[in-house]
């Protein structure tokens, strides 16, 4: 029908409302289309769809893929009865605002990273406030709620700026419980106990932490921040309730589809196994699937070699990251348990005076 459509101008009107075309906001008429927008964007390639659909939803941008057989043609010939723009990867980006000086000294590093990565493809870093654009972007219909738009700005203060201060300012809405949802404040909990542990408020943080794990103890949905609590509890020294934590979730984190969370869970127990190291405790008794690779019948596991074992995989997961990613991330993430040691020893110091 579309290439009927090119050829004849009586069925082009007649059919073109009706035909589907892939857009950044799904498949959907050009009628349900342009219900939704005043101009018709669209790009004449799927490379250039690749490039920016997903920044474009993030945004609440209903762009085309005009890149399929005359689906172009289609759409340039829309523009006799509708307002129709091209738009292409790089003048979409320009939309973005400029970081200043200081911001861009603090990304520094990165950006030579990521030069280094993309000169054997002639190309260079052009780093932008996509985040502050994000922010100000009026939300559309397939948006995130408040509560998590509110719970990213505190993930984003404590994993991207290292703002602890900066997070727990923007998480009073939610643990106020102004905004809330299905996954928030819930998420929101686990991600403040680092925060709060180096602001010094280890009462605050031991709170979050008991109402927060008794809301994800029992969800698969929210492994990812089981870790949170388990890394919470091995800095606190309370290593008889992280063990249990351990014991409960390993199995759903050892089936979990999502990498990323069981290289974050393999992390926090790794972290676990040398704090208990360190206490110089040799073995632990914990029941571990069948599955496990050195299944023990009797529970008894020698620390040193649960120890190992996380560590590998820790370091096989992250060397799989890196290699797609192109960069060291994950293992410079793996050095972070340096820094959750000096925390431990400072906690511990302070809790015993």
């Amino acid at each position: 029908m579309k290439a009927l459509a090119v050829q004849d101008s009586d069925f082009f009107r007649l059919i073109i409302d009706f035909l589907p075309f892939e857009t950044t906001f799904g498949r959907m008429t050009l009628k349900e289309f342009r219900e939704k927008n005043s101009v018709l964007r669209y790009v004449s390639s799927h490379d250039q769809y690749r490039q920016i659909s997903g920044v474009a939803a993030a945004q609440g941008e209903a762009i085309i893929n005009g890149g399929y057989v005359y689906d172009s043609e289609l759409l340039e010939r829309f523009s006799e009865l509708y307002p129709v723009e091209q738009v292409d990867a790089a003048g979409f980006a320009q939309t973005f605002k400029d970081i200043t000086l200081a911001e861009r000294e603090s990304v520094f590093d990165l950006l030579q990273t990521a030069d280094q990565v993309l000169r054997p493809f002639q190309c260079a870093t052009d780093i932008k406030k996509y985040h502050e654009l994000l922010k100000q972007t009026p939300t559309g219909r397939l948006s995130n709620c408040a509560a998590c738009v509110q719970n990213s700005e505190v993930s984003y203060a404590v994993h991207i700026l290292g703002q602890d201060n900066t997070a727990f300012e923007k998480a009073k809405p939610i643990l106020s419980g102004k905004l809330r949802c299905v996954e928030v404040p819930h998420l929101t909990y686990g991600t403040l106990l680092l925060p709060l542990l180096r602001l010094n408020q280890p009462e605050e943080a031991a709170r979050l932490h008991k109402i927060g794990y008794k809301l994800v103890s029992n969800s698969t949905a929210l492994l990812g921040t089981i870790s949170d609590h388990l890394l919470f509890l091995g800095i606190t020294g309370e290593i008889a309730k992280a063990i249990q934590l351990l014991e409960k979730h390993f199995t759903p984190v050892f089936r979990a589809p999502d990498l990323n969370y069981r290289f974050q869970f393999y992390k926090a127990a790794k972290f676990l196994t040398e704090r208990i190291l360190l206490s110089n405790l040799k073995s632990i008794k914990i029941r571990m699937p069948k599955t496990f690779p050195d299944y023990k019948e009797n529970g008894n596991y020698a620390v040193i070699d649960l120890d190992s074992w996380f560590g590998k995989e820790a370091s096989r997961l992250a060397s799989q990251f890196d290699s797609r990613n192109g960069n060291d991330s994950y293992m410079e993430d793996l050095k972070g348990l340096k820094a959750f040691h000096e925390l431990s020893q400072k906690h511990l110091q302070e809790n015993n005076q």
